[in-house]
């Protein structure tokens, strides 16, 4: 089981519904915390059951499809590639 919610701008929320859904992952909510922001933040909250690792590729898919996972994943695999002794 998994649960929890992402914060993106609003220009990624499709892809990221589309990744989620795509692993059988339901979305429970979409919000907005502040509004007249720029850019527009959206909160999406989300619940799935299901095999871990299917979840979890459900989820690091949606991550991935939004900037803040694109950036944190380039410095994940970064200092995974210097950590085993190979250039990225």
């Amino acid at each position: 089981m998994v649960d929890g919610d992402f914060a993106m701008l609003e220009g990624e929320l499709q892809s990221v519904l589309k990744a989620l859904r795509a692993t059988g992952i339901y979305i429970v909510a979409i919000h907005q915390h502040i509004s007249g922001e720029q850019p527009r933040i959206l909160s999406l909250h989300y619940w799935g059951v299901g095999r871990t690792e299917d979840l979890a590729r459900g989820l690091r898919a949606a991550l991935d499809r939004t900037a803040a996972g694109t950036y944190f994943a380039s410095i994940i695999d970064s200092s995974a590639s210097e950590a085993s002794g190979l250039s990225p």
